[in-house]
């Protein structure tokens, strides 16, 4: 069951491309419990999407989505997973609005213990600032991944620097201090929003700068983050081999996990 401009419908292959789709936006919540997470910082990311483009749109409240979330979840019977609100923009300029569970690739549990493994990927998002689909990196990205049985990829802009991965931002650590790509290169996923915010709360130095992907080997450790992962530990990039039980690495872990358990606690 889906919402298809804010009706209820059975209809299983409603998220498809249509060829008169000129272009999409988009916010994927992960759901807990028939709960989304950080519902009201995706709907602003939504909105800053949308005036990027200087498309005009009502998006649905926070209190008129989590309706829709809570019915899907009782007519799908599904209480976690990943529902995905879509605005598909037509070549005529109309709009459609899709609202439904999505397929999720979440990490296994060892993927948390062990870390996983990465390659890298020469490419650039063409409007980082939005949260658009169809795009040819990440057409490209789904390719590698099915070849490789990697878990992300990560791009590589035209001058050699790490930015992000094609599905979640990436995070390096040297010593006591993490290092991102600054906010205008990469699409500022709201994960990574509340993963930064962790970090001034732990008094941990963050440094915004892009790392040449020939220097990733004076990194000590390195994790990605997003909406299906949360924080997730990077075990190698290419063949460079990370420390995935780094205590800094570790405390970030667990102060997420309690940042989302006190989430839930207080809704």
């Amino acid at each position: 069951f889906v919402f298809y401009n804010n009706k209820q419908n059975k209809i299983t292959d409603i998220f498809c491309k249509d060829s008169l789709i000129q272009k999409a936006v988009y916010e994927v919540f992960r759901i807990i419990g028939a709960k989304p997470l950080f519902i009201n910082d995706h709907l602003k990311r939504l909105e800053q999407s949308l005036n990027k483009l200087n498309i005009e749109y009502a998006i649905p409240s926070e209190l008129e989505l989590n309706e829709k979330i809570n019915q899907l979840c009782i007519a799908n019977n599904k209480l976690f997973g990943n529902i995905e609100l879509r605005l598909e923009i037509s070549n005529t300029a109309k709009i459609t609005q899709l609202l439904g569970f999505v397929t999720h690739n979440y990490p296994e549990i060892t993927d948390y213990i062990q870390g996983i493994n990465t390659i890298t990927l020469e490419s650039v998002r063409e409007n980082p600032s939005v949260k658009s689909k169809y795009t040819n990196t990440r057409k490209i990205a789904n390719n590698i991944l099915a070849e490789t049985g990697d878990y992300e990829v990560l791009l590589i802009n035209h001058h050699g620097v790490l930015t992000e991965g094609s599905r979640s931002n990436l995070f390096l650590i040297k010593g006591n201090k993490v290092f991102t790509a600054p906010n205008d290169v990469v699409l500022c996923g709201i994960t990574r929003l509340h993963t930064i915010e962790l970090l001034k709360q732990m008094d941990i130095e963050l440094v915004y700068k892009a790392i040449q992907v020939s220097d990733i080997n004076l990194f000590d450790a390195a994790f990605i983050c997003g909406t299906s992962p949360g924080i997730l530990p990077i075990k190698s990039i290419d063949k460079q081999n990370f420390d995935v039980n780094s205590k800094l690495l570790r405390s970030i872990i667990v102060e997420y996990n309690q940042l989302v358990s006190k989430y839930y606690t207080n809704k």
